[in-house]
């Protein structure tokens, strides 16, 4: 499961309404109709809207057995009342997951020229097609 959720983390790295991410953030433990349940949640995010969402990450495969679903659904009668979102995230779009692993292995400055990026930021004022975007970006940055 942890590449699982490392792969859920990256995406939520990726998105430009998250602000924060906090990893295993707290532990829930109560009663649940006669069951002692103690859970903790894989991720806390706080939106730029300042709304917060609460995710576990769990493979497909196990979101039929009773005893996993019955927690993820405690967790859900916990959270929600709170005004939080629950979400249960499973294994993400592959070509999805592809690319922003590409697109991570260049967030790091010293792998451009100065002033390419800001020049390539003023061009990429809306979302676009990668294929676009490199379109765009070719004749002013000199690549």
């Amino acid at each position: 499961e942890s590449r699982l959720e490392y792969a859920n983390l990256l995406l939520a790295d990726f998105d430009p309404r998250v602000d924060w991410i906090l990893s295993q953030p707290f532990l829930l433990e109560g009663e649940d109709k006669g069951t002692r349940r103690r859970h903790i949640p894989d991720y806390l995010i706080v939106h730029a809207d300042h709304t917060v969402c609460v995710v576990d990450v769990k493979p497909a495969a196990k979101l039929t057995i009773p005893k996993v679903r019955d927690s993820l659904s405690w967790s859900r009668r916990v959270i929600e009342p709170h005004g939080w979102e629950y979400r249960v995230q499973s294994e993400p779009d592959e070509v999805l997951l592809r690319n922003v692993q590409f697109l991570a292995g260049y967030r790091r400055s010293f792998q451009f020229a100065g002033g390419d990026v800001t020049a390539a930021l003023g061009e990429l004022r809306s979302p676009m097609a990668f294929g676009e975007a490199v379109r765009a970006i070719v004749p002013v940055t000199g690549g």
